[in-house]
């Protein structure tokens, strides 16, 4: 008796030790291949999670769902990639009365893990679009399906078109290709969303064959009605009837989305636009107040709804709206940028100096440090501390562009507080990201002018006449430009020469042309130009260049005292500061050389 109780004293320790390094040690890899670092569970987590969606199946047959996606989360937690699992919470997340962003935010993440499991299915990329679209996260959605890329099939291109649809976002080159191709082939599905395509944005389909949206989505009804069809369409029917101009079809089709329980905040912003533009400016403001604040799930949806307050120009209703999500969304970059530009709206000096203070303490924020320099800055100098706020000013202008929009918005503020050199360099630094807008180097070149900086005039007029090479107008100026530097006649000529042929009673054409012949030496030419025209009928805006070009000829043909009698009548302070020296030199030697006195 004593041997047994003896050797079952030593043996029992032993075999506990056993069992403890079989349950506890985490041996058993989750995470698909691949995968670094490997994600590994002990059979002691692999108990609790089978333990714990028990008890969350248990409450969801109680339709307790809050406490049951709980409980599910836990389960996750402890076996991460159990697809069982995931599909159960990813069913369970739009039972939820009202989902809230932490919700959508899990369950994305919760929808990559189950596309990435190992043993997924095909059927899992349409559970978890499914599930998100229910819950009203349209964006997530859609960056769900730009992770999978291209694994991808046919169905799926289609769906993630019509996704970047309702997000008003550039639909990627393999995704409408693919909608093209599945269109040619004739599926209805492909067919229907092309159609709301060519209904949202009808001058991007001027050729080829159009189909009605709302003619395509009865045939498609009649004809199959798909899962996907299904989950689309009274959210496509609605985005589409809200581009349109038929107001009644446009609130049938938002009634039809609130008597099916399917109105997210998403639906309320199109909502809203749509009726501003037809003047309900007072019920638009009205439903907003009434709105729940976490109804909003991400940052573009708080900007969008900070965008309708300001065209109601409701301020504080945006400056209210925007400061309680700032703690939310630490790394939202463009909230934060949203309220300094509010304080600077309502020139609150002192909360704007603030704001900047608790942008540059926000370690996720360090990239926005530049914005927070010239917040402060411009704090500083509207309470007259214009030298603490030199400094600061320097360091914007040093730090990179991150918002290029905001940093024109800005450079446009400092060129008209008189901040010409800070706006010059900041301008200089927004090229890049503007190379191809025409509007920016119009911009530019209007500042350029205002601010007598010809180098500066020279490179935006190129650039407008590089992107808009028909215009005449664009044409006319660079040709002046090149004209008022004497640096390039030969290019400058070229210009002129095609301009007179194309405008020949164009009077910029053709006194650039005047100028043109004359710097490179065809005197003859000049001539038969200058006797074509009669300067007393000319209006004032042309007077002056015809003048200098006048006084040219004169001077080079040594008729000096036309010369000077032309130059007591000429305007040089209205002309290019290149024309103005060239003009003032040329006059300073003929009055050494006829003795008289130099005119101011």
């Amino acid at each position: 008796m004593r041997d047994w109780i003896f050797r079952s004293t030593l043996v029992l320790p032993l075999l506990a030790c056993a069992s403890l390094l079989l349950v506890i040690p985490k041996i058993w890899i989750v995470s698909p291949e691949g995968m670094q670092p490997a994600i590994r569970i002990s059979l002691l987590d692999s108990l609790q999670a089978r333990s714990l969606a028990k008890q969350a199946a248990l409450l969801e047959s109680q339709a307790r769902h809050l406490t049951a996606i709980a409980a599910w989360n836990a389960s996750i937690a402890n076996h991460p990639f159990h697809s069982v699992t995931l599909r159960r919470i990813l069913h369970a997340f739009p039972k939820m009365d009202v989902p809230q962003r932490g919700h959508v935010a899990k369950a994305l993440w919760h929808a990559r893990m189950l596309v990435a499991a190992e043993d997924s299915q095909t059927a899992d990329l349409l559970l978890a679009v499914q599930c998100l679209l229910q819950m009203g996260g349209i964006i997530e959605a859609g960056a769900l399906l730009e992770d999978c890329g291209g694994a991808m099939g046919a169905e799926e291109c289609v769906m993630g078109a019509a996704l970047c649809l309702l997000n008003d976002r550039r639909v990627p080159d393999p995704w409408m290709s693919g909608l093209m191709h599945t269109a040619a082939d004739g599926d209805p599905f492909a067919r229907w969303v092309l159609a709301a395509f060519q209904e949202a944005y009808p001058p991007g389909w001027q050729s080829g064959p159009r189909v009605s949206y709302w003619r395509c989505s009865v045939d498609i009804s009649n004809e199959r009605q798909g899962l996907w069809f299904l989950i689309l369409k009274p959210h496509l029917d609605f985005w589409v009837a809200c581009k349109g101009d038929d107001m009644g079809r446009f609130e049938a089709t938002f009634q039809l989305l609130v008597r099916q329980g399917l109105v997210k905040a998403w639906h309320h912003i199109l909502y809203w636009r749509r009726c501003l533009r037809a003047g309900k400016s007072e019920q638009v403001l009205h439903q907003m107040g009434e709105m729940q604040l976490h109804q909003l799930l991400n940052v573009p949806q708080i900007l969008a709804c900070a965008g309708i307050y300001l065209e109601l120009d409701a301020l504080d209703a945006c400056r209210t709206l925007v400061a309680s999500f700032l703690e939310i969304f630490p790394h939202g970059s463009e909230l934060w940028l949203l309220r300094g530009d509010l304080a600077l709206k309502e020139e609150a000096w002192f909360e704007l100096r603030q704001h900047a203070t608790r942008m540059r303490m926000q370690p996720l924020l360090r990239h926005l440090d530049g914005y927070a320099y010239f917040f402060e800055a411009e704090g500083l100098r509207q309470q007259g501390r214009l030298f603490a706020a030199r400094p600061l000013f320097r360091a914007w202008i040093d730090s990179p562009v991150v918002l290029p929009a905001l940093d024109r918005r800005i450079t446009r503020y400092l060129r008209e507080s008189g901040f010409h050199d800070l706006a010059m360099m900041r301008y200089r630094l927004l090229e890049p990201h503007y190379a191809e807008d025409l509007g920016f180097w119009q911009e530019v070149f209007d500042f350029a002018h205002d601010m007598g900086q010809t180098r500066y005039l020279e490179t935006a007029s190129h650039r407008l006449h590089v992107l808009s090479p028909r215009s005449a107008i664009y044409a006319n100026n660079y040709a002046a430009v090149l004209l008022a530097l004497r640096e390039d006649p030969s290019r400058a000529i070229g210009l002129t020469f095609s301009l007179v042929q194309q405008f020949p009673t164009d009077l910029t054409s053709r006194i650039n042309h005047v100028h043109a012949l004359l710097q490179n030496g065809r005197m003859d030419d000049a001539s038969a130009v200058l006797a074509s025209m009669h300067p007393v009928s000319l209006p004032a805006t042309h007077r002056s260049a015809f003048d200098l070009a006048l006084f040219e000829f004169y001077y080079r043909q040594s008729r000096f005292e036309d010369a000077l009698e032309l130059a007591d009548l000429m305007r040089l302070e209205v002309l290019l500061p290149p024309q103005q020296a060239w003009g003032r030199e040329v006059i300073k030697r003929l009055d050494q050389r006829f003795n008289l006195k130099e005119p101011q």
